[in-house]
């Protein structure tokens, strides 16, 4: 693990406490608007979560977690950035079949709507999944929001770089192991 890094990906802010209370551990990916033209690339193994709140919606999260969407979106910092979690990636799989993501489901908060719009959004059917070792910084880490973090980008440049010093896995390696295996054996179980 780098002592530090200054690199983050965005994701909302909902998602992002799904991974740091364990509950989920891949994230789904496609591309967006601002990507490069074959769409999401891993191009940092290493990053911090950058928790966003635009953009986040019931109708695209389980119902379960549907009021604990408002709790988060009524604690949104407003000019500032807390760093909570830092991740590495494990694996990325890409999903080439419809039906292998209805399985994936139950595995995370999207809801079936989302994964099924993510897969079917532009010319390639098909949705990236991205198997992330998470761990939680000893305190948050706090820096402004600055203009140069907008728009719609997975990867961003932090002003500075961050320290990971301290940071423990949110859940423990049997657990983690044990969840990739679900995770794989949805997405092809032979």
């Amino acid at each position: 693990m780098q002592p530090e890094n200054k690199k983050a990906l965005k994701e909302w802010a909902i998602v992002c406490k799904a991974l740091d209370e364990g509950r989920q551990i891949f994230l789904t990916r496609k591309g967006g608007i601002l990507e490069k033209r074959g769409g999401f690339e891993v191009e940092n193994r290493e990053f911090f979560l950058f928790p966003t709140y635009l953009h986040q919606n019931k109708e695209e999260l389980s119902p379960a977690v549907h009021e604990e969407l408002d709790q988060v979106n009524a604690s949104e910092p407003k000019g500032l950035l807390h760093f909570q979690n830092y991740a590495v990636v494990q694996e990325t799989v890409i999903v080439r079949e419809l039906e292998k993501l209805k399985k994936l489901e139950p595995l995370q908060i999207g809801s079936w709507k989302l994964l099924k719009d993510r897969f079917e959004w532009g010319d390639e059917k098909s949705l990236q999944v991205v198997l992330l070792r998470v761990y939680r910084l000893p305190k948050p880490l706090t820096l402004s929001l600055k203009d140069s973090y907008g728009g719609c980008k997975s990867w961003v440049d932090l002003e500075k770089s961050l320290s990971t010093n301290g940071v423990q896995p949110v859940v423990s390696d049997q657990l983690f192991q044990k969840r990739v295996l679900e995770v794989k054996r949805a997405i092809d179980p032979t």
